[in-house]
């Protein structure tokens, strides 16, 4: 199963495409809440999003090359996915969210740049970050699966490639 994730070469098929899918939007999926139980555990996160942007490529790779196509086709995949989550989350904290993340925003706007009220500075970031937590982890999860499940059904095997 590691070979799945973490070696780009050879190829997948549909069937094992889709497993590991579910699996990659599982984890991505719960690593969001966990950005708000301390720095520590925060970059650990971080660490483990890294690690997930390469498993993803690795997948896509072989699934893409089992359809006869190029690896580097993985590029505007990913380029497609940033643009559509960004999206998608941006829309979903403006219908998700209310007044108190407003206030917030102002709040670090009237900072001042030289000599921030920190304490101040650092509950408004807080109540911005945890307002991000839902919109986010459901927008990456959407368009996630909406490309993954999408491309891999579109995607012809090649079956000397499998």
């Amino acid at each position: 199963m590691s070979s799945l994730f973490f070696s780009p070469s050879g190829y997948i098929s549909r069937s094992d495409f889709k497993r590991c899918a579910a699996i990659l939007l599982a984890i991505n999926f719960f690593l969001w809440p966990a950005w708000h139980a301390g720095l520590g555990i925060g970059f650990t996160v971080a660490l483990l999003g890294m690690a997930s942007i390469y498993c993803w490529a690795c997948l896509f790779i072989k699934r893409l090359r089992a359809a006869g196509m190029t690896g580097w086709m993985f590029l505007p995949i990913l380029l497609g996915f940033m643009i559509g989550s960004w999206l998608l989350a941006n829309i979903l904290l403006g219908i998700m969210t209310g007044p108190e993340l407003l206030e917030a925003v102002e709040t670090v706007q009237a900072q001042d740049p030289i000599d921030p009220d920190m304490p101040v500075l650092l509950g408004a970031y807080e109540v911005i970050t945890k307002a991000m937590v839902v919109p986010y982890a459901v927008s990456f999860f959407v368009v996630g699966a909406l490309i993954a499940f999408t491309l891999n059904n579109r995607l012809s095997d090649n079956a000397s490639n499998l």
